[in-house]
């Protein structure tokens, strides 16, 4: 099953930015089992379009359906280990390096090399990061 994610913005410009983004920390170097995996895209009509794997919650979802979690050892062991997993994938995001901010206008492309190094100078490099943190953009899926 997949899940599709429909972008607001019809600029080509904006969704190339994501994309190469989405891409970069998706490559075998940089795979996170924290960070979700873009399948493919498409555009219709005027609207660009994303494909993820499918998700069978989001973290308020899964809060809601386990308002009473049962505290044992198994239970609190595999609540860190997720929240270690989350902080290091937000780690993975903020350290990679791209060559202008998601926000601005041209061509926004991360540039990157065949070994997935970002192909910038010291004093260019800007960094990664996810602007909309919530438990609703926090995927839980119960094969992992």
């Amino acid at each position: 099953m997949i899940a599709i994610k429909k972008l607001y913005s019809s600029d080509e410009k904006e969704f190339q930015k994501e994309v190469t983004i989405l891409k970069a920390l998706g490559s075998k170097k940089n795979k996170h089992p924290h960070l979700i995996k873009l399948l493919a895209t498409y555009r219709q009509e005027t609207k660009y379009h994303l494909l993820f794997p499918y998700a069978d919650a989001n973290l308020r979802t899964y809060w809601d359906k386990r308002p009473f979690p049962v505290f044992d050892e198994a239970t609190v062991l595999w609540s860190l280990k997720q929240m270690a997993g989350i902080a290091s994938a937000l780690d993975s995001i903020h350290n990679y390096s791209v060559t202008v901010p998601l926000s601005v206008d041209g061509p926004g492309r991360a540039r990157t090399q065949d070994d997935d190094q970002s192909s910038v100078e010291k004093s260019e490099e800007l960094y990664g990061r996810h602007g909309d943190i919530k438990p609703e953009n926090i995927l839980w899926f119960r094969h992992f």
